[in-house]
């Protein structure tokens, strides 16, 4: 079968993008939904309805009990809304939630405090989509359900900071001692969120139960947030304090948040399937004891700082344990400046990195501090069966050569395992160039012996290849992301080229492909 050059995959991607376009628009056809333009627009810092009874959120608080939003509306978030101790919050898949910018002073967010809980299930055809109302202050009185992001991949990669994003707090453990933060340390094991007030107790996280619960989110796109509430102090697109593993975390999308993507704050919560796009900082962190599980793990950066960067101590005391997760089957793709890493393991880390795919970083995996290597050393921290393609640096261990060790643990340097080159304007959103995470069938060193497979332990899919996609399969983002909005990831579909045979590839050809194919390909 032919394959469409780059430039043709960019225009039939634009064309094709009108059906993505539309199927976010109405957020899928089996929804039940109404278009976005006909929704109810409901502004959450007023007053919060639960079972038609009216309530005084001074709070500006969920009430106890079951409050059901539905995807008949818009709703607004513009204050910092909690969900509070008590009080479970069930969302509609479909449903759309926009956001403002109070500036430095109250960063609206949407909170769910230790002991509440959000079930916010989307599906594929039908996620829920948490974004920008345009960068607008609270106060802004918004009625138009398509104000700021219009959803209809118009909304420019590189707008940010137009409000704070989700937070979800738990009575898992984490390793914070008073003695290394007082100003935010509760006590141990008990400490204030990161940008909130710690004052308030509905900002504290931290306990003893593993298995706390926060609720579940799957299929849920969260965009253009990570306002500043200070200087240099940022709210990641989704951050978990002490979250426990019986939350339920699978298809988590960041877009364009300016701090990190995902930010763990110890606690034990598993994460499957989870994007981070064109985020500011770094993809992923953890740090505080964070002892969870994560498989299909993936990011794409444009201006960020670091795929992950990962900790195990927030102080200098010594902790009675530090960060253990085992992640598996990741997939980063760098923007290759200067400054850039794919890992950076620094604050004494322990944990497991397997089975995965970095490129076109300045340095792949960077190793801080004597506790850290110490760590890589004895097998704390292993780093096992990994791809790494075009680094200026492939490894730096403050001075200590691993390069041994690295390849007695599978790591391979290697060319042509993916396609990491795109060219993309982010104030636009033109594509020039995409790029295809999916390695071919036939990559060498991309399948994984039965040995080297995640451990068979229930959360694991026990996958026999390398990176966050089955090699020669449609990605499992082609449903519900940006990315699959805009057609910046060519790797949905095989195209032919003269497609009605007569001998030439022009636009008849590209009208007869959209009808048969209805979305992006290569």
């Amino acid at each position: 079968m032919n394959i469409l050059n780059k430039s043709i995959i960019a225009a039939v991607a634009v064309v094709l993008g009108g059906g993505q376009v539309n199927a976010q628009l109405s957020l899928g056809t089996d929804c039940g939904c109404p278009p976005l333009a006909s929704r109810t627009v409901v502004s959450l810092s007023g007053p919060i309805t639960s079972d038609a009874s009216t309530i005084d959120n001074d709070a500006r608080e969920f009430p106890a009990g079951r409050t059901d939003l539905t995807c008949d509306k818009v709703y607004i978030i513009n204050n910092k809304i909690y969900i509070p101790s008590g009080s479970e919050v069930w969302v509609e898949p479909g449903t759309v939630f926009k956001a403002t910018n109070d500036g430095l002073s109250e960063a609206d967010a949407l909170v769910v405090s230790r002991g509440g809980k959000l079930y916010a299930n989307g599906t594929e055809s039908c996620p829920i989509i948490f974004t920008s109302a345009g960068n607008v202050p609270s106060t802004t009185n918004i009625t138009d359900p398509l104000a700021g992001d219009p959803l209809d991949g118009t909304f420019p990669l590189n707008s940010r900071s137009h409000w704070g994003g989700i937070i979800m707090l738990g009575f898992a453990p984490n390793n914070v001692l008073a003695v290394d933060n007082a100003a935010l340390t509760v006590s141990d094991g008990v400490s204030g969120i990161e940008g909130l007030d710690v004052a308030e107790s509905r900002n504290h996280y931290g306990g003893s139960d593993a298995d706390d619960s926060s609720g579940s989110l799957k299929y849920v796109s969260i965009r253009h947030g990570g306002i500043s509430i200070a200087a240099n102090n940022e709210i990641n697109g989704l951050t978990l304090g002490s979250v426990g593993r019986g939350t339920t975390l699978e298809h988590i999308e960041v877009v364009s948040n300016a701090d990190d993507g995902i930010e763990f704050f110890g606690g034990t919560v598993d994460l499957k399937w989870a994007t981070v796009f064109f985020c500011g900082d770094d993809g992923f962190d953890w740090d505080q004891g964070y002892n969870g599980r994560g498989q299909f793990w993936y990011s794409v950066e444009n201006d960020s700082d670091k795929g992950w960067e990962i900790d195990g101590d927030d102080g200098g005391s010594v902790k009675a344990f530090y960060s253990d997760p085992q992640v598996y089957n990741s997939t980063m793709i760098g923007d290759g400046t200067g400054g850039d890493l794919a890992i950076s393991a620094k604050s004494e880390t322990q944990g497991r990195i397997a089975n995965s795919i970095f490129t076109n970083h300045s340095t792949g995996l960077r190793i801080e501090g004597a506790t850290t290597n110490g760590f890589y050393t004895s097998g704390e921290f292993e780093v096992l069966n990994n791809l790494w393609e075009n680094m200026t640096t492939y490894f730096n261990a403050d001075g200590a050569d691993i390069s041994a060790q690295l390849a007695a643990d599978g790591n391979l340097q290697q060319t042509g395992v993916i396609d990491y080159q795109y060219t993309i304007d982010v104030s636009t959103n033109a594509i020039t160039d995409g790029y295809d995470p999916v390695p071919a069938v036939n990559t060498p060193n991309i399948n994984v012996s039965a040995a080297n497979r995640p451990p068979n332990d229930g959360f694991f899919d026990l996958v026999s290849y390398k990176g966050a996609f089955e090699p020669g399969a449609t990605p499992w983002t082609a449903g519900y992301t940006v990315a699959a909005l805009l057609g910046t990831d060519t790797s949905l579909a095989d195209c032919p080229t003269d497609t009605d045979k007569d001998g030439d590839t022009d636009v008849d050809d590209l009208l007869l492909l959209i009808g048969s194919y209805n979305t992006s390909c290569n």
